[in-house]
């Protein structure tokens, strides 16, 4: 009995979560894995990254982006290398970003090494969020 209660109690909290998340639009962050001690764009990630900016700012009307990056609170060099990536990333959306967006650059400090070291991620506002119409049913 125990099982089938709480197997009905799975299905109607999938069923809540499906729905809860079906109005969020798609494509809103997208995550840069970089080399090691590096802070350079391939060729192919750089157009990735163009086509998912085109995406966000004709498709979503991106009010704002943001984009964070990891540093280790006792490397300089890493904090180094995190900005540069970030500066990096900026400096090609700039390029494409006619309607004057605001983008900000987010660093979280870390104290222990990992691979979210070598990870940006890029995060839209979409303008659905700012005048509420993103969940036209709710």
């Amino acid at each position: 009995m125990k099982g089938k209660i709480r197997g009905v109690f799975l299905l109607i909290f999938a069923i809540l979560s499906s729905t809860a998340h079906a109005c969020r639009p798609s494509g809103l962050e997208y995550a840069i894995q970089f080399e090691k001690n590096s802070s350079s764009l391939s060729s192919e990630t750089a157009e990735k990254l163009a086509n998912w900016f085109l995406y966000a700012r004709d498709n979503l009307q991106a009010t704002e982006i943001n984009i964070f990056s990891t540093s280790y609170k006792s490397k300089p060099e890493l904090n180094k290398i995190s900005e540069e990536r970030m500066a990096n990333i900026e400096r090609l959306f700039r390029t494409m970003n006619s309607q004057g967006t605001p983008i900000y650059k987010n660093t979280n400090e870390t104290s222990s090494v990992s691979n979210t070291l070598n990870v940006v991620m890029i995060e839209v506002q979409p303008g659905c969020a700012k005048n509420n119409t993103c969940c036209p049913f709710k």
